[in-house]
């Protein structure tokens, strides 16, 4: 069965996260802050809380319970997919990438989640830059749904970053506006996107 959307993004109970800890305050900081990828990616889950143990054993990550996970079910999309989230919360984006793909290549069908997080990687990897591998993905992820947040985020990330505080402007009102028509789809930190609009704002006087 195709698992589209099924590990599109997911509300979680803390961070909003990455492309939402990356939790960062846009204000007299925010040229430093504005390329972590936590805050600009709303598919990706923090890192869950460690599984309490007896106190004779270390406590089990929620990232090597996953691995294990995947041993048992090498072909589950879905995992490697998560995976690959763990890995960019981590920023080893070489890794995240890699594991997207697995991703990728084990989905039913094209999914524009899945595109846009290998696009988010690549262009974490590459220091920032949509280099034209990460175009193409985002070029797929937009084919496929053209709201898609996690896409618009990322051009807003890149626009400010190159000085173009309108495009940057509209990408992040695209954004909001696709997390508003499905709130339970979206983990967006709002209040943090809507300080980024209005910084991007101030930079236009």
């Amino acid at each position: 069965m195709p698992y589209k959307n099924k590990f599109a993004i997911k509300k979680m109970p803390s961070l909003s996260v990455i492309l939402m800890s990356l939790s960062v305050s846009l204000s007299a900081t925010i040229y430093l802050n504005m390329g972590e990828p936590r805050l600009f990616f709303p598919f990706l889950s923090p890192l869950a809380q460690e599984q309490s143990r007896p106190q004779s054993r270390p406590p089990v990550s929620h990232f090597d319970t996953l691995k294990e996970k995947i041993k048992r079910d090498t072909q589950n999309g879905e995992l490697w997919f998560s995976l690959g989230n763990e890995y960019m919360q981590r920023r080893e984006f070489e890794n995240a990438e890699q594991v997207y793909q697995y991703a990728n290549k084990l989905s039913n069908q094209p999914d524009a989640n899945i595109f846009a997080a290998l696009a988010s990687a690549r262009y974490y990897r590459n220091k920032q830059n949509i280099d034209p591998q990460t175009q193409i993905w985002i070029e797929k992820s937009q084919a496929l749904e053209p709201h898609n947040p996690s896409v618009h985020l990322l051009l807003a990330t890149n626009n400010y970053l190159q000085g173009e505080y309108q495009n940057a402007i509209e990408h992040w009102e695209k954004a909001l506006d696709a997390h508003a028509l499905a709130p339970h789809l979206s983990s967006l930190d709002r209040p943090t996107l809507i300080r980024s609009i209005q910084q991007a704002n101030r930079m236009l006087l």
